[in-house]
């Protein structure tokens, strides 16, 4: 690590570039340690025998002297999840899960804004999750966009058709069918088998003691019987 000069009678040894000496030897000079390095502000100054290498930090590119930073995003997202947003910054990068996902941003999973009440449905809409959303969708006998549900009177618009013997009940939700005044359901299954009620043989048609009960489909009339007057 010395080289040879020749002069007047004689020779000298000096240490070559790199080295200093110690004693009677050459030692390696560091310059990373020393600061007499050249290596850019976003580079890493590595000694070696005799000089130092330059080499640029993660983020960066060039020849160590010169450091400019990379920009990760414009590459495959930057490895972020195809549901997070890419930033690039200095030396990096930092990867944000998209409104409706969580995670580190390198992984995302989708949230159940249903299950974790991150909804804004109405009291009277059924909320269902969907990948990074959700939607509201009124209850049946409700009106609006999900977000704001109305009680609709299905019975005055014709959305709920009953049958024979039968009449529309409007209620707070959906409508329904009831057996109409004068009947009663006969079945007891979901369907409606409305008959005639006999208020006669029931008992519930009131009328004069003096007076027939006569029934009829739906209700009763009440007769005087042969020599009174009356409207029963």
């Amino acid at each position: 690590n010395a080289a040879c000069v020749n002069n007047d009678g004689g020779f000298e040894c000096n240490c070559v570039a790199g080295f200093e000496a110690n004693g009677d030897r050459c030692v390696d000079v560091d310059e990373c340690r020393l600061g007499t390095d050249d290596c850019g502000d976003n580079a890493q100054c590595i000694n070696t025998a005799g000089g130092f290498d330059c080499r640029c930090n993660d983020g960066f590119a060039g020849d160590g002297r010169q450091c400019n930073d990379v920009d990760e995003c414009a590459v495959d997202n930057g490895g972020c999840d195809e549901n997070a947003d890419c930033r690039n910054v200095d030396g990096g990068r930092v990867c944000t899960c998209t409104n409706g996902w969580a995670g580190d941003g390198v992984q995302c999973a989708d949230v159940d804004e249903c299950r974790e009440n991150l909804d804004n449905c109405d009291a009277n809409a059924t909320c269902a999750n969907n990948d990074g959303g959700f939607e509201c969708t009124c209850n049946d006998g409700f009106a609006g966009d999900g977000a704001d549900c109305n009680n609709v009177n299905q019975c005055a618009n014709g959305e709920v058709q009953c049958g024979d013997d039968q009449r529309c009940v409007e209620q707070f939700g959906p409508d329904t069918c009831r057996c109409d005044f004068g009947y009663r359901d006969e079945d007891d299954g979901p369907g409606l088998d409305c008959v005639d009620v006999d208020e006669c043989d029931a008992g519930v048609g009131f009328c004069h003691p003096d007076a027939t009960c006569n029934n009829l489909p739906g209700t009763h009339e009440c007769v005087c019987n042969q020599g009174f007057g009356g409207n029963g």
